[in-house]
């Protein structure tokens, strides 16, 4: 009876044993994942201490070394981050996400050639996953582009598309951008073909010699030619010098561009001049983007359609899995007694990419835009009000890193409390894109 007793007080003293171990297991898990949350929403101090305390009670966990040597990082406590490198090492030598962390940390306290050695070593080994040899891949493309000093690429950009109302395109003696219809529109609807070409390249250059901080000079020339309706031709260069931060996944810009509009091809006194200043920040989570513009002519006769317009963009990439985008703009005439200048509109789109395999994207958009004049009508003498509504469906392909093809088919409806300004137009379009890095 007193071995039976004993055996039972036994039984349970080793069964709460067990829960007790498994209880603190289960805090001590819940712990690490609380730190990972804290890192994944960039709240890195935080998950640095409560990574901390979870190293002082287990010295050799690979997961909790790992995100507490990430953390360190992001907090700038390198020699930290460096040793728990090596405690991951020196449990598990054969652990490659470890080995390509240490070498990023190696390029962070500058030495870089080290990290190379490291990186190109760890490429040779077997057995490394795909997403791995990109990271590595990709991280020696960055390194290679950092020891530049000047950078120069290109942008190619060729599309071809068919437009059942081409003349919805203001014509070459009314036109202005993000105007539509300054003057009568004739009233047959004409199908036509517009072939669009667009150059671009970007000279970069090391702003006082810190790998962060660079200046770019971007020129750019971008035209659109229909096979018959030729007064719809339009042509713009432009030149546009900019100063640009790198700093913990930011991009931040400030900007000037100066531009040349050139309606029709034919007559140069319809050509106008267009000189702005700019400033944005981007991740990759969203865009924010501020614009102040001047559009002007030089003939005095001209001088009426002269007039300023200030933008704001907001897009968002990962709205639900959507990109969402939204562009405010104010148009200010100078001293001209034009009705159809002063104006304010909202300007949205929502899109969504939908992967069908690694190469082949599909992505649906809708964009919606609302345009309110100022000033009343002289013809109508009420003030106008647009109603845009685009559906549009784009398949791309991706070619390789360098270059893609897409095919668009849109509808738009544009509705107006005017009737003049009222239509719609269909499209099917081919775009092929693609850069160069020239140097």
């Amino acid at each position: 009876m007193y071995n039976i007793i004993l055996l039972v007080v036994f039984s349970f003293t080793l069964a709460f044993s067990s829960n007790f171990e498994k209880l603190n297991e289960t805090s001590y898990d819940i712990q690490f994942n609380k730190a990972k949350v804290y890192f994944t929403n960039k709240n890195y101090e935080e998950s640095y201490n409560i990574l901390k305390k979870l190293f002082l009670k287990d010295f050799t966990n690979v997961k909790v070394n790992f995100y507490l040597a990430k953390s360190a990082i992001k907090l700038k406590k390198y020699g930290i981050a460096q040793a728990a490198f090596d405690r991951i090492l020196i449990n598990d030598s054969s652990n490659r996400q470890a080995k390509f962390e240490e070498a990023k940390l190696m390029y962070i306290v500058e030495n870089k050639k080290e990290s190379e050695l490291k990186l190109k070593k760890l490429l040779k080994e077997e057995g490394l996953t795909k997403e791995l040899i990109n990271s590595i891949e990709n991280y020696l493309e960055y390194i290679d582009d950092n020891k530049k000093l000047t950078e120069i690429d290109s942008l190619l950009v060729f599309g071809v598309n068919y437009l059942d109302n081409a003349t919805t395109s203001p014509t070459d003696k009314y036109i202005l951008p993000n105007f539509t219809y300054l003057g009568e529109q004739g009233d047959d609807v004409v199908d036509d073909i517009n072939f669009l070409h667009f150059y671009n390249i970007n000279i970069t250059k090391r702003f006082l010699d810190n790998e962060n901080l660079k200046f770019r000079n971007s020129f750019t020339y971008f035209d659109k030619r229909f096979k018959n309706e030729k007064d719809e031709n339009f042509e713009h260069y432009s030149y546009e010098p900019s100063l640009k931060l790198y700093d913990k996944g930011n991009i931040y810009s400030l900007a000037t561009k100066l531009g040349r509009y050139q309606p029709g091809h034919n007559d140069k006194s319809n050509y106008f001049d267009s000189f702005n200043i700019s400033s944005s920040v981007e991740n990759k989570n969203y865009f924010l983007y501020l614009n102040a513009q001047r559009f002007f002519y030089r003939e005095d006769d001209k001088k009426d359609k002269s007039y300023s317009s200030y933008q704001s963009r907001l897009q968002i990439n990962d709205f639900y899995g959507f990109t969402l985008s939204t562009l405010f703009t104010k148009d200010i005439k100078f001293k001209s007694r034009r009705t159809d200048i002063d104006k304010i509109y909202l300007d949205s789109s929502l899109s969504y990419k939908y992967n069908l395999s690694d190469t082949v994207f599909l992505k649906p958009k809708l964009r919606y835009k609302m345009v309110n004049y100022a000033d009343e009508s002289i013809a109508f003498n009420t003030k106008r009000k647009d109603r845009l509504t685009e559906y549009s469906l784009e398949t791309i392909k991706s070619i390789n890193k360098s270059s893609y093809i897409s095919f668009l088919t849109s509808y738009l409806d544009n509705s107006s409390n005017h009737n003049e300004y009222k239509y719609n137009n269909s499209r099917i379009g081919f775009l092929y894109v693609k850069k160069f890095i020239l140097f």
